[in-house]
């Protein structure tokens, strides 16, 4: 069963906004010789492109019924998880049509070979993992207040002393790096984690640039934006950049001599213990083990091949991989272990924390929920598919399960062993290797969800429940009481299915968590903040216009952060606090109403 929700473009968020200079980076002929950025000090020259030998063409598969989607994955194993997560449009090898079409597959054609363009030996908008390492750790270096970075652990080709392909070529391995992005100064606690990574399929190269623009995003964004600035302050963001290196150096290595064709589509890890059984070059089927199969969570469940060659090998037994058994080690370091051992044990609502797997790549793009190794609904179902929905909203995503049972994989590890939401995300494109037109937009489509899931990470399945705050905005007030601004807010609770609005509350602090005299602090219980007020009079509605008349004579000059949090249901068990919202209050020496007027856009869901 798919799932589906109501899709509303949001624009202008604080990541989307923040990005605009990151996204144009991403273009190398439109950056500036004189810029400086390491981001575009990374990106390689790109080779002319080359006409392949098999064209690839852009195919419909829309109409092939869900019930022979593994018998199609059978036929293009390359693309087998792509399949499961329903995509329906796929770019690959024109030679392909032909087989698909003798077993009765009705594929319709959408673009011919002519029509499509050719990767060229490496696209230019995408950097080599040499440039990815060394980004992260000038940029670390350049930001110490707000990342570093950490080694957790080592990559299969570095515990074996470095590995030789059946083709003579060295692969020494790598480190595994994990960022760490927070407000290292503030001194407010921090409330929740979020850990997100890219690259577990080496071939699904937007994955990990998408890891780096929000590292970027996020830095940029403190100081400047105050829903981010809030977030560092409480938050912690974890992001692994490249979460398989090896399998990474091997789809780079395609793109160089002697082979000098294209990246190679290497999806797996490069443990060669069965090397000899695999075709070299690789032309489908390689070596190496599937690390989104080899996960120790229903690592024997339906969903996996025993086939060293196969696509989607889980290896001789659970977490035999060190990339694996390195991810695991340090997500259990970040997140207490808050579910029981029976697969009917529900994570109690006051789980914190949230782990999110990045792929590339369906069409449109996926948000993957748990269970993937089962049909059987997971026991927090109805939030982890509200959160998802929430994320979908923002870029028009689909929301669902799988379409055939998939083993050993990350989002049901994290769900299943530590009952945190955990998901796979497959972002949106018809190829492994997104065109470089085609990368702005998927940063695009993503950044302010990450946002959104940063804002729920600290109690997610209690935030997923309550309002959310929308169209937040100030204005002065002429007043001769004092100096004061009206904060205006909608609180509803319409993707939230809750009961009607209760109450809103606003607390207050300066950049770095620090306290403000005379109002509550966003560290505290959300309802220690001040209360605004249902402008209709009473709260009786799932959707409500809030206000507050709020006195700043006693602020002394500098820049705060206003945060609204909404609740429902009085009295109910179920009462939630939403996530907060955040806005900036400029207050000036000699200008008592020098206030920020700009407001965050939002969703309107009437």
């Amino acid at each position: 069963m798919m799932l589906r929700s109501p899709v509303r473009p949001v624009v202008g968020l604080a990541l989307a906004a923040r990005f605009a200079l990151t996204v144009v980076a991403l273009i190398p002929f439109l950056v500036t010789a004189g810029a400086g950025r390491a981001m575009a000090q990374a990106r390689a020259t790109a080779p002319e492109a080359v006409e392949l030998a098999d064209p690839r063409i852009l195919v419909d598969l829309s109409a092939i019924p869900a019930g022979r989607a593994a018998e199609l994955a059978e036929l293009l194993p390359e693309w087998e998880e792509a399949i499961a997560a329903g995509t329906e449009q796929l770019s690959l090898p024109a030679s392909r049509l032909v087989a698909l079409r003798d077993a009765g597959f009705a594929i319709q054609v959408l673009d011919e070979p002519a029509q499509v363009q050719p990767l060229a030996p490496w696209p230019a908008c995408y950097r080599k993992l040499d440039a990815v390492y060394g980004w992260l750790q000038a940029y670390a270096a350049e930001h110490a207040e707000l990342v570093d970075f950490i080694d957790i652990g080592d990559s299969w080709c570095k515990t074996q002393g470095g590995c030789t392909t059946p083709g003579g070529d060295r692969l020494d391995g790598r480190d595994l790096l994990v960022a760490r992005i927070t407000a290292e100064g503030a001194i407010a606690p921090k409330e929740g984690r979020l850990f997100i990574d890219g690259g577990i399929h080496a071939r699904e190269l937007p994955s990990v640039e998408l890891m780096l623009a929000t590292i970027e995003g996020l830095v940029e964004g403190y100081g400047q934006d105050p829903q981010i600035s809030y977030l560092l302050d409480h938050r912690e963001v974890y992001v692994g950049i490249a979460t398989n290196p090896d399998g990474r150096q091997l789809v780079e290595l395609g793109a160089e001599p002697p082979y000098a064709s294209a990246p190679w589509l290497w999806r797996k890890n490069a443990n060669d213990s069965a090397s000899g059984a695999c075709g070299w070059p690789p032309r489908g089927g390689h070596f190496g083990i599937d690390l989104n199969r080899n996960q120790a969570f229903k690592w024997d469940a339906e969903g996996h091949s025993d086939n060293p060659c196969s696509e989607t090998y889980r290896g001789t037994e659970p977490a035999s991989e060190p990339e694996i058994q390195a991810y695991e080690a340090f997500v259990r370091s970040l997140f207490e272990d808050r579910r029981g051992p029976g697969d009917d044990d529900a994570a109690p609502r006051d789980s914190s924390g949230m782990l999110v797997n990045y792929h590339n790549a369906t069409w449109p793009g996926t948000m993957l929920v748990p269970w993937g190794w089962t049909e059987t609904r997971s026991p927090n179902d109805a939030d982890l598919v509200a959160i998802a929905n929430r994320y979908a909203a923002f870029n028009g995503y689909k929301t669902q399960y799988s379409l055939y049972p998939v083993s050993g994989n990350t989002r049901d590890w994290g769900y299943g062993e530590l009952g945190i939401p955990a998901y796979v995300v497959e972002l949106q494109g018809r190829d492994f290797v997104s065109p470089c037109a085609e990368l702005p937009g998927i940063l695009r489509q993503n950044l302010p969800a990450i946002e959104m899931l940063l804002g729920l990470a600290d109690l997610p399945y209690e935030r997923i429940r309550g309002p959310e705050l929308t169209r937040v905005s100030l204005s002065p007030i002429r007043s001769a009481v004092g100096e004061r601004v009206r904060l205006r807010a909608r609180a509803t609770e319409l993707r939230s299915g809750g009961d009607p609005i209760h109450e809103v509350r606003v607390a207050a602090a300066g950049l770095g968590g620090l306290a403000v005299g005379g109002l509550p602090e966003p560290g505290g219980a959300p309802g220690d903040g001040l209360a605004m007020e249902a402008e209709d009079g009473a709260f009786d509605e799932r959707s409500e216009w809030v206000v507050l008349d709020l006195d700043i004579s006693g602020l002394l000059p500098g820049r705060y952060y206003l945060t609204l949090r909404g609740r429902d249901a009085a009295g109910s068990e179920n009462s939630s606090w939403g996530p907060a919202v955040a806005l900036w209050l400029d207050v000036a020496s000699r200008n008592p109403l020098g206030l920020s007027s700009a407001s965050r856009p939002a969703v309107d869901f009437d």
